[in-house]
């Protein structure tokens, strides 16, 4: 299977952000992808106005899981 397809798969399956150099390194149009993605949590991260919900959505994750993590970075 061609490996430019296996990085989109992983990425698209959720990859930890720690391995998403590695997966952008040989494809530009999952770098650009990776770059949205970043661009967005750091908005959203200095912001701080994401509702629960919607986090909830994206990640995947209970609300209650998300409200233990919010509790425990603070």
């Amino acid at each position: 299977m061609d490996s430019r397809l296996v990085n989109w798969l992983m990425f698209i399956d959720g990859a930890a952000q720690d391995r998403w150099e590695e997966l952008a390194m040989d494809t530009p149009g999952l770098k650009k992808a990776l770059l949205d993605e970043q661009s967005a949590f750091a908005y959203a991260e200095s912001r701080g106005s994401m509702s629960i919900a919607l986090i909830a959505e994206v990640t995947e994750l209970s609300e209650a899981e998300i409200q233990e993590l919010t509790k425990q970075s603070h």
